[in-house]
């Protein structure tokens, strides 16, 4: 997901700093940290990588579909597999073939669905005095950054006395695929951020981020960084290695084009031309009617592949009142995306939260989660939750 839309996650910090109080831990700086099926979990770390997650499903791109992903408490739900990871997971990232997640000594682990690795190590949050203070890394919902398709995620490192390097893990061949040193410029260190990462590329930007703007703007600026990843190449009697890659900054029209490409986007706005493009990541809906409508602008959503504008069924236990914060999280394939319905969070319901799927093609939206209040809060992918911070307390106080 884009670190813009996880900017505008600040909406959850009321709910979230309440329960970090609640829990006595303050979170220092200036936003919360976004720390992205009551079954029995595995203990079993063995077998293969990839294979761990069966046949899945591909689609009509050739793309595996993705589980549903979630946490509660140390346990990792990918789809219909659980997996014990021993960790208090801050945040969650999903790729093609498994799911990367972070903890509080900045480690980045990966899982296929067998026991997690630890693939890389960014800053840690350093407790003092009851309060989280976070590096130059930021808080762990900006670490990892993955897309809604593809098997790359990436995050920044930062040697001392050194250059931050911005580094790409491909989740398929288990294998690091770039490494790239960054600028940073003066009085912008927050400016830095993961845009996008794809199959072939990724993009960054080391100024203010202002988003994709409209499919029918066009405007060029800021111009994002993009780095193209090199060949794996082995020669004769040596280990295989990567060549440079290349580097260059490129107009903003050229990352639309990628992503549009890629799919699992949405257009949001009063009209498919001047909407807003999105990854559809954090886009709240509401139910009114019997149908799933964009919530509180009362916006519209388009399919920017076909220029459909996308209207949903809710489930039938929705009745025809009015449901709000209804919150996209994670894109399953093409034709489906998942919902964690936070509406109780308004009356301070903190546990128990449904995961619901959306179907384009029949446009109509399912329960696919039912999770009973002694659950808990989950922790799902690119959400802030009552959950992830739990997970932030109960890490600082091991």
């Amino acid at each position: 997901m884009t670190a813009l839309t996880r900017r505008q996650l600040a909406a959850a910090a009321a709910v979230l700093v309440g329960v970090a109080l609640a829990a006595g831990v303050g979170v220092g700086g200036a936003g919360l940290t976004r720390l992205g099926s009551s079954r029995a979990p595995s203990d079993d770390g063995a077998g293969g990588r990839l294979a761990t997650l069966g046949r899945q499903p591909v689609d009509d791109a050739g793309r595996p579909a993705r589980p549903l992903t979630y946490a509660e408490g140390r346990v990792l739900h990918l789809g219909d597999r659980s997996v014990a990871t021993g960790k208090d997971m801050l945040s969650l990232d999903v790729v093609d073939g498994g799911a990367a997640f972070t903890t509080l000594d900045g480690g980045i682990w990966f899982t296929d669905g067998s026991k997690p690795v630890l693939v890389g190590i960014t800053t840690q949050g350093l407790v003092h005095e009851g309060t989280v203070a976070w590096g130059p890394g930021g808080r762990p919902e900006d670490w990892v950054v993955s897309d809604n398709a593809g098997s790359h995620f990436a995050w920044f490192e930062f040697p001392i006395g050194d250059r931050p390097e911005l580094v790409v893990y491909d989740a398929r061949t288990h294998e690091g695929v770039a490494r790239v040193p960054v600028d940073v410029k003066p009085g912008c260190e927050r400016c830095l951020q993961i845009v996008s990462v794809g199959d072939r590329a990724v993009y960054w930007t080391n100024s203010l981020w202002r988003g994709l703007g409209s499919l029918g703007e066009g405007r060029d600026s800021p111009r994002p960084f993009r780095h193209e990843y090199a060949e794996r190449q082995t020669d004769p009697g040596q280990t295989a290695h990567a060549s440079p890659g290349q580097t260059t900054q490129v107009p903003l029209g050229t990352l639309r084009a990628d992503l549009l490409g890629q799919a699992r986007m949405l257009v949001v706005g009063d009209s498919l031309r001047l909407g807003r493009l999105t990854d559809g990541i954090g886009q709240e809906f509401a139910v009114d009617g019997g149908h799933l409508t964009r919530a509180r602008d009362a916006l519209q959503v388009f399919d920017p592949r076909t220029g459909r504008r996308l209207e949903f069924r809710a489930p039938a236990r929705y009745g025809y009142g009015i449901v709000e914060r209804l919150r996209l999280f994670q894109w399953l394939d093409d034709d489906r995306f998942a919902l964690l319905d936070a509406t109780g969070w308004n009356a301070g319901d903190l546990a128990g939260e449904e995961l619901l799927v959306c179907r384009i093609s029949s446009t109509r939206c399912t329960i696919a989660v039912q999770r009973p209040a002694a659950s808990g809060s989950p922790v799902v992918p690119e959400l802030a939750t009552p959950g992830a911070v739990r997970a932030l307390v109960r890490a600082t106080r091991r």
